[in-house]
Order: structure tokens, then sequence, then C-alpha cells
């Protein structure tokens, strides 16, 4: 079952991900998050980390705090602190 999760994950990247034009809210981005768990622990825990990051991610997310008490809360109230930020999304909200 850990073959289907990473054969999904790279037909994701060979098929859909060339024509998303999206930034990942998380420095690890959700396909490589979700396949380092999956190698790293297996099937169950590899699909549990995918069902988290897909529930957490995208629109409506707020940034709360300011400099290194930076943080972002997810739509389902997750707190994601500064560190774990894709430097590009934190570039893009310094800018407004």
């Amino acid at each position: 079952m850990t073959f289907l999760i990473l054969a999904l994950i790279k037909a994701y990247r060979l098929f859909l991900k060339p024509f998303l034009n999206q930034t990942c809210l998380y420095r690890e981005s959700c396909s490589v998050h979700v396949e380092r768990i999956t190698k790293e622990q297996g099937f169950r825990q590899g699909l549990r980390a995918l069902t988290l990051r897909i529930e957490n991610c995208r629109e409506g997310y707020i940034f709360m705090g300011s400099g290194e008490d930076l943080q972002l809360i997810t739509r389902t109230r997750s707190i994601v602190p500064k560190e774990a930020i894709n430097p590009k999304l934190l570039e893009d909200y310094s800018k407004t």
C-alpha cells in the first residue's frame, strides 16, 4: 500500500503540478512531506499526513503576530510556526 501513495505523488508531480501555479504554505511542500513520512513511517502515517495537509492547505489561512513571533493559522486552526512557513509566502506577506 505504501507503493500506492508514492505512485500517486509521482503522478501528481508529472501530470498535475506543472499546471498548477500555487505556492505551498509550508517550507517542506506537501508532496515532499507526505513522501518523506510515507517512506519513514509507512502507509498509514503517510495517509494521515496527506489528509492533514489537504485539510490545512490553501485558502482560509491568516498571519498572526509579527517578527519572530509570526505564525500562520490554517483554516482548521492549526498553528504553523514561522520556521515552517514557505519563505516565498513570507516574502509576499511582508510586501503587503
